[in-house]
């Protein structure tokens, strides 16, 4: 049996949070919150860094970028928003969802983020204009997303999880 040891708990949020996530350089830890923030903490010693507001309804999902200098969020309030990790000024705010945007992921080389909604949808932006590339209707409320390497070193596959189905897409 594995038991895991506890090294820190975080506090600082005012109601729950729905998704954590280290940076990919394991520096930092962000964190989406039912109180409608993201925060950033030092994953070294748990102090937290940014506080991040702007959207008007509970954050649901976080994600950084691949090399760790922007994050989104994904919102009830039927936005996605980048932010610069290092300052938190929020970069854009992506308007495209109907309903509440459960999920994003950043693309392995950065440049694209995926989000997926309760209006159906997956999208695809570009993630250093906010335009929306590709939208794709799935005809089922769609929980998940997330953009894996699959075989060639710039391949990317979008895989997300509507219900009780699984879609796998080639980007």
């Amino acid at each position: 049996m594995f038991l895991a040891q506890h090294l820190q708990t975080l506090e600082g949020h005012s109601s729950s949070v729905w998704s954590v996530v280290f940076s990919h350089d394991s520096t930092q830890l962000a964190s989406a919150s039912h109180d409608n923030t993201v925060k950033i903490w030092d994953a070294s010693n748990g102090d937290c860094l940014q506080t991040l507001e702007g959207h008007s309804d509970p954050v649901m999902s976080v994600a950084f970028s691949h090399d760790s200098t922007r994050l989104a969020s994904a919102s009830d309030d039927n936005t996605v928003k980048i932010w610069d990790a290092s300052n938190g000024d929020c970069l854009q705010t992506l308007k495209c969802h109907s309903d509440s945007v459960t999920s994003v992921a950043f693309s392995h080389d950065s440049t694209q983020l995926a989000s997926s909604s309760h209006d159906n949808t997956i999208k695809i932006w570009d993630a250093s204009n906010g335009d929306c590339l590709e939208a794709e209707e799935l005809g089922m409320q769609v929980m998940e997303t997330s953009l894996k390497m699959l075989g060639e070193e710039h391949s990317d596959t979008l895989i997300s999880m509507a219900n009780l189905a699984l879609t796998y897409q080639n980007m």
